[in-house]
């Protein structure tokens, strides 16, 4: 209520009022520390054995990828060979039909002069 409000706003003889009085003796928490203990030599060991292992696995992933992205350019690339050497068998099975078109034409005139 404002009652309480009033009451609790009112000034000492210091000039301080309780909420300010209240707020200096008030502590902050001290922070939370955990404790820890530290790693025994064969949990460092193991930690740098892991590290190595992992330094190890990023490298030969690094490999692996760059093989990949060269697999994938040679793809593309025999995809357009690919699709240049049927367009090229399109062309050459025109001409051989063509081809044996004049053939059996040629062989009906033969036949006609024999």
């Amino acid at each position: 209520s404002y009652s309480g409000y009033v009451a609790s706003t009112s000034r000492f003889r210091d000039g301080s009022s309780s909420v300010h009085s209240r707020l200096a003796s008030y502590q902050t928490p001290r922070p939370f520390t955990a404790s820890v203990p530290a790693p025994t030599q064969q949990q460092c060991e193991t930690i740098a054995l892991l590290e190595k292992q992992l330094e190890k696995e990023k490298q030969e992933n690094s490999k692996l990828q760059q093989l990949v992205e060269e697999k994938d350019k040679k793809i593309a690339e025999l995809q357009k060979e690919v699709a240049l050497l049927n367009t090229e068998c399109d062309g050459l099975d025109e001409d051989n039909i063509k081809l044996q078109e004049e053939n059996r034409a040629l062989i009906r005139a033969m036949s006609k002069l024999t």
